[in-house]
């Protein structure tokens, strides 16, 4: 009897080996699979295949409302099942979505988080929600699953990867934003020839003036009334109060004296303590005292009147987005629709200094992360590889070529998209990976009004471009004072501008003092400290 038991208990044991070396067993999770392949973009993108029964990852996806009955829903549609025979047959995995309506992001995706019910991708472009996840012990490490089953997103994403560490921990994959820009000026070209303003060009044909060449010229701009509007002109355009830190960032930024700003001022201490910044707000301050902006300007909401302005024919010049109001149908447009005659350009303002800086957006754009409760974390970061393949990108982002566009020169063209925002699904990259391709995929969509406009910004706004910090962990001050700190900043903003000259200094340092007392010197103490 002792001698069969023996022989069964053996039996039992070798099954039991036998059933741990099956290939399901590695399929999923974050574990140490051995990787089968280095290639990237467009050849053989995953390394090797997981093995065993078909698995089911669950993929978010916006649903911002814009699909048609032709199309289908986000969430089934002919991309989805391109995407389950392109990479989901191949690699014995059913791909799913899952709907996410646009306007309620970080609340659905909190509450999905809590519940354990989100989906295997996730995805924000809150850096503090992420944060938050990875603190609280949500998010599934992806380090291993990354050096895997991740090719592509290794090669092709390398500069945007140390962005998604918490704490020298991989919890996410942050996107690859390829327009990198934020500010752009402009001005009434039409009204500088009228008045007899020179506008320079520079080595690369862009027009070009100093800080008193504006100047003089806002100052003609006030008093010309060049179109004979019979109205007020407000030379210089400015948003409301809500909308107001784009309408100074492009003379703030040429203030900044980059000689005297450090590395660690940039990581760590917002640009109104910057060496130079607040000699550009007092020029702004004496803009404002001259009537060369609308006197009630702080007391609006949002940009409605400074557009209200700009297409009547009563601003001559403004700073503002890069892309700011160039589309088909926006501002631009309704002006040279009013005015064919008009013609506004974009300009390159000299630093006061020399040395140009400007903001910059950072390498990267949303963060894909995988909840730490998922099953399938090898699967998922297998498909996030796949979207980091250029060739898939291109499927995801313009469609199929000969049906949804023409290649022209090796750039997509005479685009006519399934669905207005396809590139939800192209969660990798912001834009199209090539820059080249990118720019002139986004100039090609605009009115010929403003093509030049926008292609010109896209290559002025990164001229010694500066970005934030990757800080790679949460920063505890930033995340329980940024709303007043934010606010605050809004009111130095704002009251600076609008104070009389001699209350500048006072009223600017008692702001400062403010923001610092309520935090802001608490942020930029703990900042330093793990810069």
């Amino acid at each position: 009897m002792k001698k069969w038991m023996s022989l069964l208990l053996c039996l039992i044991v070798i099954l039991s080996t036998l059933a741990g070396c099956s290939g399901d067993g590695e399929s999923s999770g974050g574990g140490n699979s051995a990787s089968g392949g280095t290639s990237q973009t467009g050849e053989e993108s995953q390394a090797s295949v997981p093995s065993g029964e078909t698995k089911t990852i669950t993929i978010s996806v916006f649903d911002r409302g814009t699909t048609t009955e032709e199309f289908g829903s986000v969430t089934e549609n002919r991309y989805v099942d391109w995407i389950n025979e392109t990479f989901g047959a191949p690699n014995n995995i059913n791909v799913e979505f899952y709907a996410i309506p646009r306007s309620e992001e970080v609340n659905k995706l909190n509450a999905l988080m809590a519940s354990r019910e989100a989906p295997d991708l996730v995805f924000t472009y809150t850096d503090s929600v992420y944060y938050n996840f990875a603190k609280q012990g949500g998010l599934a490490a992806l380090d291993d699953a990354i050096a895997n089953y991740g090719p592509n997103i290794t090669a092709n994403l390398a500069e945007c990867l140390p962005y998604g560490q918490y704490e020298g921990v991989q919890y996410a994959v942050y996107a690859k934003r390829a327009a990198r820009d934020i500010t752009g000026h402009y001005i009434r070209k039409d009204w500088c020839d009228k008045l007899g303003i020179e506008l320079r060009t520079d080595e690369n044909g862009f027009y070009t003036m100093n800080i008193d060449e504006l100047y003089d010229a806002l100052v003609q701009f006030r008093d010309a009334d060049v179109d004979q509007t019979g109205q007020q002109i407000f030379a210089m355009g400015m948003s409301g109060s809500g909308n107001q830190t784009r309408s100074v960032t492009g003379i703030r930024d040429a203030f900044m004296d980059a000689a005297n700003i450090t590395d660690e001022q940039i990581a760590c201490e917002p640009e109104f303590l910057w060496a130079g910044v607040k000699e550009g707000f007092r020029w702004l301050n004496k803009c404002y005292n001259e009537g060369l902006m609308d006197p009630d300007y702080g007391t609006q909401a949002d940009t409605t009147r400074k557009i209200e302005y700009v297409t009547a024919n009563r601003t001559g010049y403004w700073t503002d987005d890069s892309w700011w109001q160039v589309n088909v149908g926006a501002g631009l447009e309704a002006l040279h629709e009013n005015n064919p005659d008009a013609e506004v350009v974009a300009l390159k303002l000299e630093n006061v200094y020399g040395e140009m800086m400007q903001q910059n957006y950072p390498p990267t754009a949303i963060i894909c992360m995988v909840p730490v409760f998922s099953e399938v974390v090898n699967e998922t970061v297998m498909y996030m590889d796949f979207l980091a393949d250029y060739d898939n990108d291109k499927v995801l982002r313009y469609g199929f070529e000969g049906e949804n566009y023409t290649l022209v020169d090796g750039i997509p063209t005479d685009i006519n998209l399934d669905y207005q925002n396809l590139s939800d699904y192209a969660l990798m990259y912001n834009g199209d990976p090539d820059e080249t391709i990118n720019n002139a995929t986004v100039v090609a969509s605009l009115p010929d009004f403003t093509k030049t406009i926008r292609e010109q910004n896209l290559q002025i706004g990164i001229i010694g471009g500066y970005t934030p910090y990757p800080f790679g962990q949460e920063i505890v001050a930033q995340t329980n004072y940024q709303t007043d700190l934010d606010a605050k900043q809004a009111e130095l903003y704002v009251n600076s501008i609008m104070a009389s000259p001699d209350a500048f200094d006072s009223t600017w340092d008692s702001y400062v003092q403010e923001w610092l007392n309520i935090g802001g010197q608490e942020m930029i103490d703990e900042k330093k400290a793990v810069y």
